[in-house]
C-alpha cells in the first residue's frame, strides 16, 4: 500500500514539481517503512522548496530518532517549534522522540502540549495513553482511551487501546468488550479478529473462537498455525 501512496505522490509532483505535500506524504511513507535515509532525502526536497515548512524538521526529527541520532532529532523539533510555535505536530513528533527513548515524563508534557495546541488532534491523546501504559499507569491510560473514544467515536483506536489496557490488566471480558467494539468500527482488521478468536478460545466459547479465527483468514491475515490447530479439534 505504501508503495502504491509513493508511486501515486510521484505522479503529483511530476505534474507539479513544487507540489511540497506530496514530499511530505513520501517522507511520511518512508518513515512507516523504516527508511530514514530516504526520509532525509525527500524531507530535504521539500524545505528547497519552503524552509519555513515546519512539517519538514518535524519528519526529519522522526527519521533522525530512527537513525538513533537523539539529540539531533529533537533540535530538529525544536527548528519546527521556533517557527511556529502552534506547530503541533512538532510536540507530537518530541513527544515520540523522548517515549522511543523511555523518557516518560518528558514524552506525556510534549503529548499533552499537543492536545493544548489541538484539542482535536487524535494522535495527542493516544499516544498519551501510550505513554502511561508504558509506565504501568492503567487508570490513567483507561482515561486516555476514554477521551479518545468520546471525541472520535468513528475511529476503533480508542477501543483498542483500552483491549491492550484489559488485557494487561487481566480483565478478559472487558477486552473482549473492547475489541468487538473496535471491530464494529474497522470490520477488516484480521490482527483482532485474532486476537479475539484466542481470547474466546480462552474462554471455551468455541463457536465465536472459529468465527473469528474464519474471517481473519478469509481478510488474508496470517493466523498463527498453534491457534488452527487447537480450534480444528473443535469444528464439528
Amino acid at each position: 500500500m505504501r508503495e502504491e501512496a509513493i508511486a501515486e505522490f510521484k505522479k503529483a509532483i511530476a505534474v507539479d514539481p513544487k507540489f511540497i505535500d506530496s514530499y511530505f506524504g513520501i517522507a511520511k511513507a518512508f518513515i512507516l517503512e523504516g527508511k530514514p535515509d530516504e526520509a532525509i532525502a525527500w524531507s530535504k526536497k521539500a524545505k528547497a522548496i519552503d524552509k519555513n515548512a515546519c512539517q519538514v524538521y518535524a519528519d526529519i526529527a522522526l527519521a533522525y530518532a530512527q537513525k538513533g541520532l537523539f539529540e539531533e532529532a529533537i533540535a530538529e523539533a525544536n527548528k519546527a517549534i521556533s517557527i511556529d510555535p502552534d506547530f503541533y505536530n512538532a510536540y507530537l513528533s518530541r513527544g515520540m522522540i523522548y517515549l522511543e527513548n523511555k523518557m516518560f515524563e518528558q514524552a506525556a508534557a510534549e503529548f499533552k502540549k499537543t492536545i493544548s495546541v489541538d484539542p482535536d488532534h487524535f494522535s495527542g491523546y493516544y499516544m498519551l495513553g501510550t505513554v502511561y501504559i508504558n509506565k504501568g499507569n492503567f487508570e490513567e491510560a483507561i482515561a486516555e482511551c476514554k477521551k479518545i473514544i468520546a471525541a472520535f467515536p468513528d475511529k476503533p483506536s480508542g477501543h483498542y487501546g483500552l483491549g491492550m489496557i484489559y488485557a494487561l490488566m487481566r480483565e478478559p471480558d472487558e477486552m473482549i468488550s473492547e475489541y468487538e467494539a473496535g471491530l464494529c468500527l474497522d470490520p477488516e482488521n484480521g490482527q483482532v479478529h485474532e486476537m479475539l478468536a484466542e481470547a474466546y478460545l480462552k474462554k471455551d466459547e468455541y463457536d465465536l473462537a472459529i468465527k473469528h479465527c474464519d474471517s481473519a483468514g478469509e481478510l488474508g491475515y496470517k493466523i498463527d498455525p498453534e491457534l488452527l490447530q487447537m480450534l480444528e479439534m473443535h469444528r464439528e
